[in-house]
């Protein structure tokens, strides 16, 4: 069976997770939740107001990550977002 993992571009530089809102917070909120549950709620929360979202979706997008919420943007939301 081939790899199909994506390699990333760019390897993105980690010190933007010092001023990541979700620092510190459970990690359990971040991981995929139904649309519109109180976990995927609470993490977007935290997500709008982050002052690093730019580079948490970025980085995101780098690992081909689908199946969190990054960036203030749940998997689906990444996916159809993304460029073929």
């Amino acid at each position: 069976m081939r790899d199909t993992r994506r390699i990333p571009d760019f390897i993105p530089d980690p010190s933007w997770l010092d001023h990541a809102a979700c620092r510190g917070k459970p990690s359990y909120w971040w991981l995929e939740s139904p649309p519109g549950s109180l976990g995927e709620k609470l993490a977007l929360n935290v997500c709008w107001g982050c002052t690093v979202r730019v580079e948490c979706l970025d980085e995101a997008f780098a690992y081909g990550d689908m199946f969190t919420i990054r960036g203030g943007m749940n998997g689906d939301q990444r996916f159809r977002m993304r460029r073929p």
